[in-house]
């Protein structure tokens, strides 16, 4: 426990701090930075408490501290004065300040321990000399720079034997090395002289098959003419290939352009389906007679007439469409001969249909019949209906 000193470790906030001793006067108490004993600056708010701003760091640790005074008395007393609690009290309590300060400055201090050793209490010591004989205290700088050399010396003599192992593990493979060399240049000499013998022998089968080879390029060389000749004939082939497939991409090129103008010839003759009367065809050209549309408002089937340059319903066709519409299922003999007849039929009078049809006009009714059997009649109105063998009427 101390009884003249305190430490306070900064947080970042705290700036007022207490002052759990008593002294005589407050010139006798400061403040020092633990770290380097640097003073610092603070303010009395009263006797129990001080004020340090700007607030300690929390990395801060300060000492409030009394030092009282040991070079002056801090009471005189003199002759024939009178004696007062106060003064007694002032001059005790010097000498009692005094004895504190010195126990809390020991305790604070490294002394011996009862076994004679020397204890720092957990602190570091500083300010050491190096070492001189063998038990000195060494310094950190010291012992790491004496190790760092001793390491740096035992590490160079390690790399050296390492180093003059190696050295000899080479040598001890170069001998090796040269008398496995001595062994293999026996052998190769013996190997040359049986590859020179060998060598004699192959020059002899080589004469022979140099003889061979002359004989062979003859017949090379004939067989070489012969395919110069089929190469020609080959050629001459190849020629003609080429002229009859040019001949053919143009009768080719010939019959897709016929194709794509009979397609156009078609598109300006029937334009198709519209809402109203076209002006031009489908490439914007003028329209030509007799172009035909269907007209999807009415509907009906119309035809141009160039003449009048005015369009007109497509008669015939019309009333085939209609007959198809309205006559269902009759009889297919009775349907072809009403498409027939309304898609070839004029205003004045019949037109032949064929061997097997024939066609009449009596008081105002078309009759229709096939192979000598009316199937049914038509009048001038557009009414038909069936006779014969089939069944169905209307008009159209």
């Amino acid at each position: 426990m101390a009884y003249s000193l305190k430490d306070y470790q900064g947080d970042g906030s705290t700036t007022l701090w207490n002052v759990p001793f008593e002294f005589i006067s407050r010139d006798h108490v400061d403040v020092v930075d633990v770290s380097d004993e640097s003073q610092v600056t603070f303010t009395w708010i009263n006797d129990d408490q001080i004020e340090i701003t700007p607030a300690l760091p929390s990395t801060t640790t300060v000492r409030l501290r009394r030092i009282t005074p040991v070079d002056k008395r801090v009471v005189d007393f003199q002759d024939a004065t009178v004696l007062d609690e106060s003064d007694l009290d002032t001059s005790a309590n010097q000498n009692f300040y005094v004895a504190q300060e010195l126990l809390d400055e020991v305790d604070d201090k490294m002394a011996q321990d009862v076994d004679s050793l020397w204890d720092a209490v957990g602190e570091r010591i500083k300010n050491v000399a190096d070492p001189v004989n063998a038990q000195d205290v060494v310094t950190k700088t010291w012992a790491e720079t004496s190790m760092s050399s001793n390491l740096a010396a035992a590490i160079a003599a390690k790399q050296a034997a390492e180093t003059a192992e190696s050295n000899a593990a080479d040598s001890e493979s170069a001998a090796a090395t040269s008398a496995t060399n001595a062994a293999n240049s026996e052998t190769n000499a013996a190997n040359s002289a049986t590859a020179a013998s060998t060598s004699e022998t192959n020059a002899a089968n080589s004469a022979s098959a140099a003889s061979t080879s002359e004989t062979n390029a003859s017949s090379f060389e004939s067989m070489a003419e012969t395919h110069r000749d089929d190469a020609s004939t080959s050629a001459s082939s190849a020629l003609n290939s080429e002229n009859a497939a040019s001949s053919s991409a143009g009768d080719a090129q010939a019959a897709q352009d016929a194709a794509e103008l009979a397609l156009d010839n078609f598109d300006d003759r029937y334009l198709g389906a519209k809402s109203s009367n076209p002006s031009t065809d489908n490439d914007g050209d003028p329209l030509m007679d007799g172009a035909l549309y269907w007209n999807t408002s009415v509907p009906e089937f119309r035809v141009y007439d160039l003449g009048s340059s005015s369009w007109g319903p497509a008669v015939g066709l019309n009333k085939a469409t209609s007959a198809v519409a309205k006559a269902g299922s009759n009889d297919s003999d009775f349907m072809t001969a009403l498409k027939t007849v309304e898609s070839k039929r004029e205003p004045n009078g019949p037109v032949g249909l064929g061997s097997s049809w024939e066609l009449s006009e009596v008081s105002g009714h078309l009759y229709f019949s096939k192979n000598g059997t009316d199937l049914a009649r038509l009048d001038s109105s557009g009414n038909f209906e069936a006779t014969g063998n089939v069944s169905g009427g209307g008009s159209i």
